[in-house]
């Protein structure tokens, strides 16, 4: 970027530093620089992106895909058995920490004289706790807390900017599940067989129900879409046991 003679030193810096961090992020489509990656504006890439850089080396989920990517980022390791030096911790190997709309990934080769990539961390989106930036000398770190209360760290100058881009795919993942959830409620609401299906997937043997309106007692049955009390005719469908059972499930 050419220098403005106009604005201070502080502003030059302030736009280099912008527009390094934009062109570090760019999955290959604009994101909103006037805000954070959003809800609206994260989208997907196309895995060959992702595949010509590591070579392949990523074993892809059904229907994952790529959000971002950064090289050069390096693995920060706490070793306690070090006295002195880095304050106790140590540098690993450099390659790319990826995020796609399941997992975040960090490929990297193994030595020196590799040529080819391997994939040495994942962790599922909904395993993620946080995701927060720290320091380490004058590099930016990215620490990644995982949901058993460990966590794993990278560091890389700007690499804070992932941060949002992965608060926004977690949160996309979340909704995802979320649909899921409901798509399986909806399909248990209309049929006894899906609901005797989740019961026996989730270990639990139910073959009565008490009729909500009088009490009696009701065998329930394998398959069709509502059962009528035999006593006093009250219908009772599969969402209504499904209700009383979900927590256990």
């Amino acid at each position: 970027m050419p220098y403005d003679f106009s604005k201070s030193d502080e502003e030059n810096k302030a736009q280099a530093d912008l527009e390094t961090q934009h062109k570090e992020v760019q999955p290959r489509q604009e994101l909103e620089e006037h805000k954070p990656a959003t809800l609206q504006s994260l989208e997907t890439c196309d895995r060959i992106d992702v595949d010509n850089l590591v070579k392949g080396a990523i074993l892809w989920q059904k229907d994952e895909a790529p959000y971002a990517w950064l090289d050069s980022c390096q693995e920060f390791i706490e070793d306690k058995t070090r006295a002195g030096g880095w304050f106790g911790a140590r540098v690993g190997h450099k390659g790319f920490v990826v995020v796609t709309n399941q997992r975040i990934l960090f490929a990297c080769k193994m030595g020196r004289l590799a040529k080819d990539y391997a994939v040495t961390y994942g962790i599922d989106l909904e395993d993620v706790m946080s995701v927060s930036h720290g320091r380490f000398g004058f590099n930016d770190k990215l620490v990644i807390l995982e949901r058993q209360g460990t966590h794993r760290d990278f560091i890389k100058p700007k690499i804070q900017s992932l941060i949002p881009v992965i608060n926004t795919a977690i949160s996309l993942c979340q909704e995802q599940v979320q649909k899921e959830k409901q798509k399986e409620r909806i399909h248990i609401v209309v049929d006894f067989g899906s609901l005797k299906n989740v019961m026996d997937s989730g270990g639990i043997v139910m073959t009565t129900y008490n009729c909500p309106k009088c009490n009696g007692v009701l065998d329930i049955p394998q398959a069709g879409k509502v059962l009528f009390c035999s006593y006093c005719g009250a219908p009772v469908k599969p969402v209504d046991i499904f209700e009383k059972i979900k927590e256990f499930l």
